[in-house]
């Protein structure tokens, strides 16, 4: 049986000990045996999976896309992220409990379906960003709006020709200059050039991962050059981009 190809994830729940079952890998065997009742399995729908059940079995999947992740993180000021691939991860209660409180909605005609659904939706994506990636979620403290920091994050991240400074920037969201970069820091932890690094890196990141040569890398994500890129990457991630992808290996 083959996996969809898409672009983000697929986490699945197992609800019951799942006897026999293996699963490729790009064509590569990747598992073979059984998995435990409350396991979590991740996989990158953006590669090649295929699976054969040789017993029964009960799931919850969970389809994350890259879309909506990314604009999770940016909603919170972050960095935008990616999950990795994991193998019967340990038993989850909070993701358990979403998932009970899920179930019923898919099949109920309940008052404020939609509006229910999507509280949960967001819950899922918070518990998700911050257990499984990493993300350090925080109460905003003044500064800028949502809209604003939104308008922010967006011109940043859209920027290609590298026309937004600071000053349009402020400008986008109604602010002085001096007001807005306190605030940006105020919300993000860190200026708008600091925050646009580590787009920048975690954008390079990715690509790594999916096989680009450096070189190209640092084009794409606009660095001077191939040295720039690992000059920067060093001083954020503490080694170069290559001992970064072997350790991801």
């Amino acid at each position: 049986m083959e996996v969809p190809r898409t672009d983000g994830f697929i986490m699945v729940v197992q609800q019951m000990d799942y006897q026999k079952h293996t699963i490729w890998r790009s064509g590569r065997l990747f598992h073979e045996g059984s998995h435990p009742a409350g396991s979590i399995t991740v996989i990158d729908t953006s590669e090649s999976w295929s699976c054969r059940p040789q017993s029964s079995f009960e799931t919850v999947h969970f389809s994350l896309s890259n879309t909506c992740l990314r604009e999770f993180a940016l909603e919170q000021g972050k960095v935008p992220f990616a999950l990795t691939t994991l193998l019967d991860a340990p038993r989850d209660p909070i993701l358990d409990g979403l998932i009970k409180t899920f179930l019923p909605c898919l099949s109920s005609e309940i008052p404020h379906k939609k509006l229910l659904t999507d509280h949960l939706l967001e819950a899922l994506k918070t518990h998700v960003s911050s257990r499984y990636a990493g993300l350090t979620l925080s109460a905003r403290k003044g500064g800028l709006t949502t809209r604003q920091l939104n308008t922010a994050l967006e011109l940043l991240v859209s920027d290609e020709q590298g026309d937004y400074g600071v000053e349009e920037l402020a400008a986008a969201c109604g602010l002085s200059v001096s007001y807005f970069i306190r605030a940006f820091k105020r919300a993000t932890g860190a200026t708008p050039y600091q925050w646009l690094l580590d787009f920048r890196i975690s954008k390079a990141q990715e690509m790594l991962k999916r096989g680009m040569p450096l070189a190209q890398v640092a084009l794409e994500c606009r660095f001077a050059d191939q040295g720039h890129l690992s000059r920067v990457f060093k001083s954020k991630c503490g080694v170069s981009p290559m001992l970064w992808l072997s350790s991801m290996r």
